[in-house]
């Protein structure tokens, strides 16, 4: 309530295993992953094939590069269990406290605060793809039980259109020989706001 806040990198939630709470493999990408597998097409010959099944296509933000603080728009006894929380800080004011987040980054940093978008990976993701600041606010269905809200930054270009990283993944596939790439690493953005007791409140559970 002293108004230190501290921000975590989307890359940090890829590492946490904890049965889907606070982990999420996809935190930071959106998925295609159709019944039957992916359909592809081969332009220049006007022919499409099929990928085999539990294939499926991913667009991923540079996790690395990209700061939240969770919040939710619910306040129940699921979620309070299923984190096994001992308190809660109510945010009475949440566009004061954007405003005060906003005030502590450089004028070249991208700030956002909105609710999560669940969605269905057997769904298209349409123009999603291409829009890293759609991607930070979705997560997959399983996860809506949190009803959560997102404060989320960026100081380099992370957030900005195309900043993104597309690949299709074909599962049981032999092992190439390119060395794999590092996880991103996870990283922590400490930033000290105004006092927070006159827009949040505490309650001890």
């Amino acid at each position: 309530m002293d108004g230190e806040l501290r921000f975590r990198s989307l890359s940090q939630f890829k590492q946490i295993e904890d049965g889907e709470v606070r982990g999420d493999l996809r935190e930071g990408s959106i998925s295609f992953q159709p019944k039957g597998g992916l359909v592809s097409n081969i332009q220049t010959q006007g022919k499409a094939f099929s990928l085999p099944e539990g294939s499926y296509f991913s667009s991923v933000v540079k996790t690395e590069e990209i700061f939240i603080i969770c919040a939710s728009n619910s306040m129940t006894d699921e979620l309070r269990g299923r984190f096994e929380a001992k308190a809660c800080v109510q945010i009475y004011r949440p566009k004061n406290l954007l405003a005060r987040i906003g005030y502590e980054l450089p004028r070249t940093a991208t700030l956002r605060a909105e609710a999560v978008v669940y969605y269905s990976p057997v769904n298209e993701p349409g123009p999603k793809w291409a829009f890293p600041e759609r991607i930070a606010f979705s997560k997959i269905d399983s996860y809506a039980w949190q009803d959560e809200f997102r404060y989320v930054f960026a100081i380099t270009n992370a957030l900005k259109y195309g900043s993104t990283q597309q690949k299709i993944v074909i599962p049981n596939q032999p092992p190439g020989t390119a060395v794999p790439l590092s996880p991103p690493e996870p990283h922590d953005y400490l930033m000290k706001v105004k006092s927070l007791g006159s827009i949040c409140k505490l309650h001890i559970f």
